[in-house]
């Protein structure tokens, strides 16, 4: 026997956008049971809530732009309004009490429609930040969705619905693509630096150098041990991603995986934390190399390797998407930019990957990311103060449109290097004031 369902959507169609959208809307934010329903069918009067989705009807009615009942993928036509005094697209000039087509809106921003028209890529292959229509209306930093669904989730709830409140989440995550600076690289990596660091004299560099592999001072990047001790204090459930590259490149810089140092590193962070891959960075092109890092890992931790995030985030949709989920990965938290904070999907809540071209929701869920250490400190050249700050107005509002917030940072962000002066203690700060 169906279950009574708190909400009855009356729709001209049923489509997979629209079921799509739906579930997410109702069922994984508002926690409510809901329904669609043709004109044509039996409208029993069960109790539920009507609301009329681009379809005439006495009751309330949603305006219904057309995208969700589209197939195929075509440039849309994007204009901006408020409502709430929060800015919207999709809209509508008729008198509504959501002026614009919510359902789109958020589909449009989660399924990444935008980036399977024709952009020009950046220098790492990837969608351009600077191409998507939240960064050109200067709304990259907000994460629009949250906002308008906690927006229609207090209509809803104006209305006599169950909405269920969603509090804030936290999840500090961090990407492991150079353990150490100067230890465990070998001596011919270690005389390479050092042969760098005379041409550029370069003493500091020099004297670290030396320091470290004497085993008079700790290296600079190693603040795993910090970590521990942050994480137990406030009792965080972080997420590391290790990167398991073969070889050493321009590109992939950590110590090689079969490394006495590195797989005990590796064991010691599977058995305290969640871990995933970093696949390198040229695994979204090349399906043997994340399949060889991946029984890497599994083998050296005895754990399946179900998550991920791509190295340099560097990722082109439906391409490297379907090959995670040909290789058993059902988590991917790579949905964020490498050259700007913010809100890639407009949201910081997680959800599932819709194959725009297959037309199909899939199993593999994606956790977005607002800030990224190296983004804040080498793209856009911050101060630490106003780094920390950027990510404090983030969070705010996250935690406002009670909505998750995932952060990446390093762990040589966090250690000593000199280059990140100040960053580990506004680190611990940001902690401190997110949980307490």
């Amino acid at each position: 026997m169906m279950q009574q369902a708190d909400i009855t959507i009356l729709c001209r169609e049923r489509t997979p956008r629209l079921q799509y959208v739906c579930d997410w809307i109702f069922s994984a934010i508002f926690g409510l049971r809901f329904r669609l329903l043709l004109p044509e069918e039996n409208l029993a009067e069960d109790g539920s809530f009507l609301l009329a989705y681009g379809v005439i009807s006495a009751n309330t009615q949603l305006y219904n732009c057309g995208l969700l009942h589209q197939q195929g993928i075509a440039p849309q036509s994007v204009q901006w309004s408020e409502w709430n005094n929060i800015p919207a697209f999709f809209t509508t000039d008729a008198d509504m009490d959501i002026p614009f087509d919510v359902f789109s809106a958020v589909f449009f921003l989660i399924s990444r429609y935008e980036e399977y028209t024709n952009h020009k890529p950046d220098k790492h292959d990837r969608f351009d930040a600077r191409e998507s229509i939240l960064f050109q209306a200067h709304l990259l930093e907000r994460p629009l969705a949250d906002e308008w669904l906690h927006a229609f989730g207090s209509w809803l709830k104006n209305k006599g619905l169950p909405v269920k409140p969603k509090a804030f989440r936290f999840t500090p995550s961090y990407d492991i693509d150079i353990a150490w600076s100067y230890r465990h690289k070998g001596w011919l990596r270690n005389a390479g630096g050092y042969l760098r660091d005379l041409t550029r004299t370069n003493f500091h560099g020099l004297q670290a150098r030396t320091q470290v592999l004497s085993g008079s001072a700790p290296d600079p990047y190693d603040s795993f041990g910090f970590l521990d001790q942050l994480h137990a204090r406030f009792g965080l459930d972080p997420l590391y991603f290790i990167l398991a590259a073969t070889q050493a490149d321009s590109f992939d810089k950590n110590i090689a995986p079969d490394h006495p140092a590195m797989r005990l590193l590796i064991r010691h962070l599977s058995e305290h934390y969640r871990v995933g891959l970093h696949p390198s960075y040229n695994s979204s092109v090349r399906e043997q190399l994340l399949q060889a890092e991946q029984k890497i890992l599994e083998t050296i931790t005895g754990k399946a390797m179900t998550r991920s995030r791509q190295h340099y985030i560097r990722f082109r949709l439906p391409d490297t998407f379907r090959l995670l989920l040909r290789n058993g990965i059902r988590e991917d938290y790579s949905m964020g930019y490498g050259t700007h904070p913010g809100f890639r999907a407009g949201t910081g809540n997680s959800f599932y990957w819709y194959d725009l071209e297959h037309e199909e929701a899939t199993v593999l869920r994606i956790t977005p990311f607002c800030f990224m250490d190296t983004t804040a400190h080498y793209e856009l050249s911050l101060p630490v103060e106003q780094a920390f700050g950027l990510l404090r107005r983030m969070r705010d509002r996250l935690a406002a449109s009670g909505s998750d917030m995932v952060t990446v940072f390093h762990n040589f962000s966090l250690g000593s290097d000199p280059v990140w002066k100040g960053w580990r203690d506004h680190y611990e700060q940001f902690i401190q004031s997110t949980v307490s």
